[in-house]
């Protein structure tokens, strides 16, 4: 309720004051009512940080991590073109506590990602007619991306947002344009 909240507030400022009040407000629950996974964090942050594909995230080795460069390299995507994803700062922390016990960032099977994810959505009550899926969270890391863009002065493109999510064809992003339309 505050994120929608503040998304009427005036300025930038407000807005990310509103938020980090109510995540301040709410810290302490969520603290006392989750089992921390540092594995499963950063593999939510990964997906919503950088909009990869599900499969792009469990197939990622530590060797095409720069750290240095912030960058996480796909050699070969689903559209069949290598790209980079940019990496935030913060994610470099959740990745660098890690541990590298093998070659992938996150090793484990889809089965065993699928199993988890309904255990985080059923503690957090996410079951049911409104299921959230692990594909979501690729959409909304679009999405935040679009959205953020277009409250840039002169914003970005279509064609930006396409270079990020890693779409072959911008007909494939025609569910963002309306976060999208003030800098077209």
């Amino acid at each position: 309720a505050e994120r929608a909240a503040s998304q009427d507030a005036v300025t930038t400022y407000r807005r990310k004051a509103m938020i980090i009040a109510a995540r301040s407000a709410y810290a302490a629950e969520a603290e006392a009512s989750y089992a921390h996974i540092p594995l499963f964090e950063t593999f939510v942050n990964f997906q919503l940080m950088t909009g990869a594909r599900r499969s792009e995230a469990l197939s990622m080795t530590w060797d095409r991590i720069d750290f240095d460069n912030q960058t996480a390299f796909i050699p070969e995507s689903k559209n069949g073109r290598p790209r980079k994803l940019p990496l935030r700062k913060d994610l470099i922390k959740l990745l660098k506590r890690l541990p590298r016990t093998g070659p992938h960032v996150f090793p484990f099977s889809l089965d065993s990602l699928r199993k988890a994810w309904g255990r985080i959505c059923e503690v957090a009550g996410l079951v049911g007619a409104d299921d959230l899926h692990i594909h979501d969270l690729r959409h909304e890391a679009i999405s935040r991306v679009a959205d953020a863009g277009a409250k840039l002065p002169g914003g970005f493109s279509l064609v930006d947002l396409q270079a990020f999510s890693g779409h072959r064809d911008t007909r494939m992003l025609l569910r963002y344009t309306h976060l999208c339309t003030p800098s077209l």
